[in-house]
């Protein structure tokens, strides 16, 4: 002890810093010694999770786009069943007029008849009738009982002998 009391402030400041420091380096030192190793099934469950939130995104979107395809396709099979549907209730194989297409005339055809050609139903057929006798295939448009675009449809269809 007599010795730190003899030496100049300086030199004792100096070699306390210089202990200081060994101590510190040596604590370091055995501090970097005692890090976990991972072992090889660790730093793959890591890497994997890395991955995992890494695709979660990616994912996620592409079951958003896969729901809308889901979702379009879905609208289209309808139209295809409601346009089967219709051709289904408005044709008939076993008719003579379905099968040569030959017209149908407005003036004498039965309101069954009527109803079998394209976009007319029961009730626009029966409107057909009650509207009889027409000079023209027009005068269905003419007098309200079809539109232009339902005639249209049927004009091909259609006499008035």
């Amino acid at each position: 002890m007599a010795q730190w009391k003899a030496l100049n402030p300086r030199v004792r400041s100096s070699r306390r810093a210089a202990v200081c420091c060994g101590l510190l380096m040596a604590a370091g030192a055995t501090g970097c010694r005692n890090a976990p190793v991972q072992t090889p099934q660790e730093r793959l469950q890591q890497e994997a999770a890395r991955d995992a939130r890494e695709m979660h995104h990616d994912l996620h979107d592409a079951g958003r786009e896969a729901g809308q395809a889901l979702r379009q396709a879905a609208s289209g099979t309808r139209a295809i069943v409601a346009g089967v549907r219709e051709g289904w209730q408005q044709g008939d194989a076993g008719s003579a007029a379905d099968q040569n297409h030959a017209p149908v005339n407005i003036n004498h055809a039965p309101a069954e008849m009527l109803a079998r050609l394209p976009g007319i139903d029961a009730n626009r057929a029966r409107a057909i009738v009650a509207a009889r006798p027409f000079r023209t295939r027009h005068d269905l448009v003419k007098r309200g009982v079809l539109t232009e675009t339902q005639y249209a449809r049927v004009a091909g269809r259609l006499s008035v002998d």
